[in-house]
């Protein structure tokens, strides 16, 4: 799975993601939801940038 966060959201602390996985026959709300948990409600995780 690749995704890519732009700078510029980075910096205001909000905005979207690319989601940029090759095609896949998989249900794409079922991996929007999966994609979302992960990174953006899973607090436990966060990391301070660089």
């Amino acid at each position: 799975c690749s995704i890519r966060i732009p700078k510029p959201v980075e910096l205001k602390g909000c905005g979207y993601f690319e989601d940029r996985r090759p095609g896949a026959n998989s249900d794409p709300y079922e991996v929007a939801a999966m994609l979302v948990k992960n990174v953006c409600l899973d607090q436990d995780k966060k990391v301070k940038a660089a």
